[in-house]
This record gives structure tokens, sequence and C-alpha cells, in this order.
């Protein structure tokens, strides 16, 4: 009886402590939370249906890389963003070469803070573009090693609200789509508040001639990955948190419009890229249907839920904060990642999978890794007649022949 009464006197405290975290006025993160809904994610059956044609892949650089995210192709050579904030270059000759790091001293702490660069692309002159959480979009002549700082989504409010840069597409003209994963919200290291939050990504157009950038679509669920058409009719951007993806015209009697391209996907959308030809590939980091279910599927009509999650993530990580303000030379970075990395650990599932969607938002194929080879998958590239897979925390990157993976592409 007196361990029955133990426990039951403990639950009592956990439960009274998560409602004072759930209701107390004044606690991070700020903003509304409300009940949302959505298609649920739904399984592809028959040609399309769940195998195991990424199970083989082969890892290069193991070890020697960490969450590899997203990649770019420039004279023949591949290029991949790192979480150190780096990003290197695999030569023809396969070796690896860091080309730049992105990162900022802090006077106080006498430390780098690292960026966290995730969508990379180069324009026709050669200039590389990275889109980075922390800081916002760079321009970096691989040259000099000078980086401009186009969009400080630090400094710049878009009308009026933060913004945390994701991916980015390149226009012929030069202006830039991006991606703004959650308006008003200071990224700090973990997605999980993002995600938990309501709908607040956006898509938005920087154009480099005015320096100004125009918000084309807004109340987007944790916007992600984004990628131009072949013929630049339109643009699209992944919509992580409703697993669908958007399509906004730019040419045509739609221009100016946007709509679902595609909806219900079995996973939760990351990066987006051409394939070759007018369709495009997406990445599902973590694959899910009605049996395979998701705490995102669960949790949309569930606020009070969503909000005690979040704010619980904020409580924990405040003694280390605190005591970083009263004692600066303390740097409470390890013990929040390590906090981080809890929560961000229920963003990963057992199987990943790469869809092959044509022009009008229909999938085409479909391949699946089951074996747990690529966690947390977030980006697949054709290059040549392989296959790259990028991840956002796996440490080391995949390759495996396009004709193996999807044969609908493979030469």
């Amino acid at each position: 009886m007196g361990y029955l009464k133990s426990v039951g006197t403990s639950i009592i405290w956990i439960y009274t402590a998560l409602v004072v975290i759930t209701f107390w006025p004044g606690l991070r993160p700020y903003g509304d939370f409300k009940e949302h809904e959505y298609i649920e994610p739904k399984a592809l059956s028959g040609n399309l249906g769940i195998n195991q044609r990424l199970d083989g892949v082969e890892k290069l650089f193991e070890g020697r890389v960490r969450g590899p995210e997203a990649f770019a192709l420039h004279k023949g050579e591949v290029y991949a963003s790192l979480l150190t904030g780096e990003i290197v270059k695999i030569t023809k000759d396969k070796k690896l070469e860091t080309v730049f790091k992105i990162s900022e001293h802090d006077p106080e702490t006498k430390t780098y803070r690292n960026g966290r660069p995730l969508g990379l692309q180069f324009d026709k002159a050669g200039f590389l573009y990275a889109a980075d959480l922390f800081f916002g979009i760079f321009k970096i002549d691989l040259t000099t090693k000078n980086a401009e700082l186009i969009v400080d989504t630090r400094n710049s409010n878009i009308e009026g609200k933060r913004a945390v840069a994701n991916d980015l597409a390149i226009a012929s003209n030069g202006d830039i789509y991006w991606s703004d994963s959650c308006a008003g919200f200071e990224f700090d290291g973990t997605f999980v508040p993002i995600v938990l939050l309501n709908p607040r990504g956006r898509l938005i157009r920087y154009s480099p001639e005015t320096g100004r950038n125009e918000v084309l679509v807004r109340n987007l669920g944790v916007a992600n990955g984004v990628a131009l058409a072949k013929d630049e009719s339109f643009v699209l951007v992944a919509e992580c948190q409703l697993a669908r993806i958007v399509k906004y015209h730019l040419k045509g009697a739609k221009a100016g419009r946007h709509e679902v391209f595609a909806e219900a996907l079995p996973g939760f959308p990351d990066n987006i890229t051409p394939d070759g030809g007018e369709g495009f590939l997406v990445a599902l980091p973590m694959y899910t249907d009605a049996v395979n279910w998701s705490y995102l599927t669960l949790l949309g009509r569930h606020f009070y839920v969503r909000k005690c999650l979040v704010r619980l993530i904020y409580v924990l990580r405040a003694p280390f904060e605190y005591f970083h303000m009263l004692y600066p030379a303390y740097d409470p970075a390890p013990m929040v990642q390590a906090v981080n990395g809890f929560f961000n650990g229920f963003m990963v599932g057992e199987t990943a999978a790469v869809l092959r969607l044509d022009a009008n938002g229909k999938v085409t194929d479909a391949a699946y890794d089951t074996s747990g080879r690529m966690p947390g998958l977030s980006a697949a590239h054709v290059f040549g007649n392989e296959l790259w897979l990028g991840s956002y925390m796996a440490q080391h990157i995949g390759k495996i022949p396009l004709k193996q993976a999807l044969p609908t592409l493979g030469r």
C-alpha cells in the first residue's frame, strides 16, 4: 500500500506541474494554440507500396559528416550542408573538402556559434546560396570565401515578423523563393516547438534588385522544401506539419494564386528537388499512415497537449539558460542541446521514403528505407546514374544506383 500511495502521489504532482506549465501566463513560447485539422496521411498501395529499395544504400564518408541535410551540384562536383555549420564539397576524385563554414563569435562566452545551413543552390554566375536556420540567407563567393548575408532573419522583420529560413530555389532572373518555417519564432536548436505550434510558415520571394522580401503564401504548416518547375511557371513548397505540398502559380491565368499540389502524403515532406525531367523528388523522413501513426497526426486537435509539450521544453532548458545569465562564462549549449536532442528524437520514424511526383502532383514512383540506414532522410538528388540521399541526423551520405531506387528514373 505504501508503494501504491507513493506512486499515486507522484502522478498527482506530475499532473499538477504539467497543468501549471500549460496555463501559467507569460511562459514561452508566446502565441496562440488552436485546433487544426488536416487530411491524415494515407498509405500508397500496389507498385507504390512499401518496398526495400533503399535498404542497401551505400554509406559515404561515414563518421566524417554530421547531418548532411541537402545537396547542390556545380561543375560536376557535389556540395552538402552539414549540422556543424559547414558546407563541404565532394570532389570528382571523391575527396571531402570544407569550402565554407557559417559561424559567429560570441564575445561574452568567447566561443563561436555555428550556423545550420539547410537548402543550397548555385545561381548562373556560380555564387552559392545557403538558407541557414539561425542567421538567414547567405550569398557565398567560393573563390574569395567571402559571404554576404542578404536576408538577416535575426534582425529583419518581414511583415513585422522574424523568419526561420529553411530552403530556397533560384529563378533564372535571380529571384529567390524561400521558405520561412515559422513566422515570428526564434529558432534555437529544436524543431519540435515549430511542428507543435499552429501553422504559421510562409513562402517568400526575395528580389536581388530591390533587396526586398515579398510574402506569397502565409499560414503554412512548417514550410520546408522549395522547388521551381522546369519552365518556372510555378513554385512548390512542402508543408511538413500537414503532410502536403502547396503550389504557387507564377505564370498563366492563375498567377499569384496558390493551391494544394499533393496531400495526404504517407509521411511528412522535407526537401523537394527536380527529378531531371518535369517531375520532382520528395523526401519523407518519417513514414506514417493510418496504422503507422505519428504524434503529429494525433495532436493536431489537442492544442492544450501541444502547448504543454512546447512549454515543457523551455522549462527544462530554463535553469541552464538562467545560470548563463548569472555567469556569462558558463556555456549552456551542451545541456540545451541535450534537451533539444531528446525531443528531436521523436521526429524520427522507423521507415523513410522518397516519392517521385509528376508535374500534376501524382505519385508515380516510391522507394523506402526500412533498414534504418538513412534515419531522418531529408533530401534525394539525382546525380548522373546515382541517387544521393541526405539526412538531418545521419553521420554519412547515402548513395544508391538510380535504377535500383527509382526504376522509372533509372538510366
